[in-house]
């Protein structure tokens, strides 16, 4: 699932299965790592690496996780013509 942005919610919820799988009833590791996020990928259709870059930014943002802004289209800026146009402009003004 390539160029999906998760909300916040959304990565709480990836977090959480993360956190069953790891730590099933005993309190233990239920398998390896890598095995784990393997398994949480295919269970909610997302890639790897999209489940190893929400563990990093847990871990390197205070437990706080934050959804990604929304891309706004640039205004595009007005020209006001090249000198060639405006060259015809005046042309045009001279010769009715």
């Amino acid at each position: 699932m390539k160029g999906k942005t998760l909300s916040s919610q959304s990565q709480g919820l990836v977090l959480s299965l993360l956190n069953y799988f790891q730590d099933k009833d005993n309190g233990g590791p239920l398998l390896l790592l890598l095995a784990v996020q393997e398994r949480v990928a295919q269970a909610l259709s997302i890639s790897l690496s999209t489940i190893t870059r929400i563990q990093r930014r847990l871990s390197s943002n205070d437990n706080v996780l934050r959804s990604p802004g929304k891309k706004r289209p640039r205004k595009k800026s007005k020209t006001t013509g090249t000198n060639y146009t405006r060259g015809l402009e005046k042309m045009c003004e001279a010769y009715p």
